[in-house]
């Protein structure tokens, strides 16, 4: 079995493809990351981020969008898209009225 171990932080324009006898300890920053290995550390990809059912995620997660499989661990917060405050707005309305007719 070969096993890859990073020690480190990644930055990658590019696409990740983490195979599941990998591990790093240190953060990743990538455009696209597909994960099925440990990382320990946090997790910020500008695309998607795919969590396979044999990952393990210990830090904070932030990508655009996000799946994660039954079986991935991840113990940290995981935020997608950031909306501003004017896109947060129309979302949400400011309050909810009840029985108003």
């Amino acid at each position: 079995m070969h096993m890859s171990q990073i020690q480190g932080n990644i930055r990658m324009k590019g696409n990740v493809n983490m195979k599941r006898d990998t591990l790093l300890i240190g953060d990743l920053m990538s455009t696209y990351a597909e994960v099925n290995g440990k990382i320990k550390g946090n997790l910020d990809v500008v695309g998607k981020a795919e969590l396979r059912s044999d990952a393990v995620v210990f830090g904070d997660i932030s990508a655009s969008t996000i799946t994660v499989e039954d079986g991935a661990i991840i113990q940290g917060y995981v935020s997608t898209t950031f909306l501003n405050k004017e896109e947060s707005r129309n979302l949400f309305p400011e309050a909810i009225v009840i029985g108003e007719s």
